[in-house]
């Protein structure tokens, strides 16, 4: 993808005027090891949302199924 397209996104994530598409695609180009140095901040924040929410997804999962348990 092209750094220009990924900086406009960018610019529109911060004014929190993006799509989930849209915000998919930077997901997805900060998950690569390919980020341009001047936007590897970003890099750690991306990895962060994705870090808790697996985590998120688990604690979530567990709970359910011992809710099943005492059923």
């Amino acid at each position: 993808m092209e750094l220009s397209r990924i900086e406009q996104l960018l610019e529109r994530y911060e004014n929190a005027e993006t799509t989930l598409q849209e915000e998919a695609t930077l997901k997805n180009y900060f998950s690569k090891g390919d980020v341009a140095p001047h936007l590897q901040e970003y890099k750690t924040m991306f990895s962060y949302f994705a870090i808790s929410k697996a985590e998120t997804s688990v604690t979530v999962s567990y709970t359910h199924l011992r809710a099943h348990e005492t059923e």
